[in-house]
């Protein structure tokens, strides 16, 4: 095995660290298609900022080799853990969004909200959802 040749503290990270991923990827993977249509759909978000919201990832990706490289041995806490518990606990204010920008930009609405639907059975929206994809 891979892990035979570390400590058992190394293993044991090694363990919690792919356990994290995996459950990290299930939940991307069920999550990210619906998120254009989500923001499209229910928040009304126009093709700038499905543009914008798509790109983010990809420029905080960009964005953290400088901070890794800024990071360089320093102590992981008030650099890595804290930022990562606040970007976390910023979820808890999702049910306050009410347009696109608001998930972002405080204060700021592009458009009001579309007009609700009636409500649908579990299997329609199930359906719904397939028929209509991430793209739509």
């Amino acid at each position: 095995m891979i892990g035979s040749r570390f400590s058992p503290e190394i293993r044991q990270a090694l363990r919690i660290d792919i356990s994290a991923t995996l459950l990290f990827t299930v939940f991307a993977g069920l999550t990210g298609p619906f998120i254009g249509l989500i923001l499209r759909r229910e928040l009304g978000a126009t093709p700038l900022q499905l543009a914008v919201m798509s790109s983010a990832g990809g420029a905080c990706l960009l964005f953290s080799l400088l901070w890794a490289r800024a990071c360089h041995g320093r102590p992981p806490l008030p650099y890595l853990v804290w930022p990562g518990f606040a970007a976390r606990g910023v979820f808890l204010l999702v049910p306050f969004v009410s347009s696109a920008w608001s998930s972002w930009l405080p204060g700021t609405s592009s458009a009001p909200p579309p007009r609700r639907r009636k409500p649908r059975s579990s299997s329609a929206c199930i359906h719904g959802l397939s028929a209509a994809g991430p793209w739509a």
